[in-house]
């Protein structure tokens, strides 16, 4: 199973733990981001080379520690 699959594949237990719907739909909303972004073959750097994408597309420190979560 590729990581993307993975992902996919682990949302909705992720999101079961949320009780709002508005927060499930932000996590999956932001998990998309992150997977239309994610490399085909992601490293242990993957998450550090993501926040520097969003960086670069000036957003807030705060916009940025969210979407990372």
């Amino acid at each position: 199973m590729n990581p993307h699959e993975a992902l996919t594949h682990a949302l909705p237990r992720v999101l079961r733990r949320c009780d709002a719907v508005s927060t499930r739909k932000a996590y999956k909303r932001e998990l998309h981001r992150f997977l239309d972004w994610l490399p085909a073959e992601p490293t242990g750097e993957t998450l550090f080379d993501y926040r520097d994408h969003l960086r670069e597309k000036n957003l807030g420190p705060t916009t940025i520690r969210w979407r990372t979560t």
